[in-house]
């Protein structure tokens, strides 16, 4: 069972140091889709009864807070286009502070064009979370911080041959990573590729 509560009291060196740095900078400036930066905050706290999915009897409650600073980019530069965004957030529970954790996740791309008929894009992301509670059959589950990271990295190509014919191609790579031993999840390297030809139709129908 989850239920909100207020903010507390934020807490933490990484929490004071985001909000002291940019907090002044974010409140001066208004935001705006078609801003070169756009930066954000936000503050959350989440109430669960039964943080680690045990059975009636051995439930644990706590409180984890949450700090998520963001910084956008977005430039167009002739004929391509840029586009990326930094998250830092800081986890942080209450009573089990053990588990608490910072992340660094990110998203960029790069939309780009050598002649208007051939382009692609080029990207890369990156996120770090805590695996789920419910996986894990420790005696200690509250001495267990077990952060998941997951990186994709995608680079495609697309050349406009004639009329509505399109060639296209690319490649993949995701690795997900686990800070200690997870079965349910466990860690692995990914790397797929793609080619083929594609058809549009003026009324948007596409056959691939």
């Amino acid at each position: 069972m989850f239920r909100a509560l207020p903010m507390p009291l934020a807490t933490g060196f990484v929490r004071l140091a985001l909000l002291a740095t940019l907090l002044p900078w974010c409140a001066a400036a208004r935001a705006d889709a078609d801003d070169t930066f756009n930066t954000s905050i936000g503050l959350s706290a989440l109430h669960d009864s039964n943080l680690f999915r045990q059975v009636p009897g051995k439930e644990q409650a706590d409180t984890v807070t949450t700090t998520a600073v963001t910084l956008a980019l977005g430039k167009p530069y002739g004929l391509q286009r840029f586009a990326a965004n930094v998250t830092l957030v800081d986890y942080q529970y209450q009573k089990h502070s053990a588990l608490s954790y910072q992340a660094t996740n990110y998203n960029a791309a790069w939309n780009w064009s050598l002649t208007p008929r051939l382009h692609g894009t080029l990207a890369a992301d990156r996120s770090d979370i805590q695996n789920s509670f419910v996986d894990y059959s420790a005696v200690s589950p509250g001495q267990l911080k077990n952060v998941r990271r997951t990186e994709n990295r995608r680079f495609n190509v697309e050349w406009e041959v004639n009329g509505g014919l399109r060639a296209v191609g690319g490649i993949t790579q995701q690795e997900q990573t686990n800070s200690q031993s997870f079965v349910a999840q466990n860690s692995f390297s990914l790397t797929s590729g793609e080619a083929g030809i594609k058809y549009i139709w003026p009324a948007g129908t596409t056959l691939q």
